[in-house]
């Protein structure tokens, strides 16, 4: 299959997911092949992620200090988790479908993080300053519940596992991430004096 085709149709399968039908799976190329040509979604989302660095922080960040970190941390989300999913499908017996469900993580998170970015920006940019939860905390929330539940979806599906073990591979997920963040941020605030949000 040419790569545009592939990508094209990975991206469909990752929608049927987010419409909770499990039949995208079968849109997508479920061989090592494919497993290897799913992060390219990392590729594909780049933009959204660079072009906007400097918008997560508070004063004043030299972009020489900036782009290294952000880079190093970009890296490191999409190769840890699935990494660390090496050794739990091996724990849990679960190698035959590991293929299957970093294809399908990696190219749902094209759709989750083409969701969540322009939300979060919208927070930053015009939520009330102080502890106030409004209206755009409100949204936030909302929609990061949803990715939340379209994460453990993709996870129950592409993994064959039950509801609640679904519950802990996405609670694992969101522990790498926010370990991955936590460090960037604070390479950053370390470097530059910003304080990071």
């Amino acid at each position: 299959m040419p790569l545009r085709t592939e990508i094209f149709h990975s991206l469909y399968g990752a929608w049927r997911l987010l419409l909770l039908d499990r039949n995208g799976m079968g849109w997508f190329n479920l061989t090592v092949t494919g497993f290897w040509r799913s992060f390219l979604a990392a590729v594909i989302v780049s933009p959204f992620y660079f072009g906007t660095l400097d918008m997560g922080m508070q004063g004043a960040v030299e972009p020489e200090g900036l782009l290294p970190v952000r880079t190093l941390q970009y890296a490191a989300g999409w190769i840890s988790f699935p990494i660390i999913m090496i050794i739990v499908t091996r724990l849990m017996e679960w190698t035959d479908r590991y293929v299957s469900y970093i294809v399908a993580y990696n190219w749902s998170s094209v759709i989750m993080i083409t969701v969540m970015l322009p939300v979060t920006l919208l927070v930053q940019a015009y939520r009330a300053p102080g502890p106030r939860f409004d209206l755009f905390d409100a949204l936030y929330y909302v929609v990061f519940m949803f990715t939340l539940f379209y994460s453990w979806f993709v996870a129950h599906t592409a993994l064959r596992i039950g509801p609640f073990t679904a519950v802990a591979i996405v609670l694992l997920d969101l522990i790498v991430a926010f370990s991955i963040s936590m460090g960037g941020s604070l390479l950053l605030a370390g470097g530059t004096g910003a304080q990071p949000v």
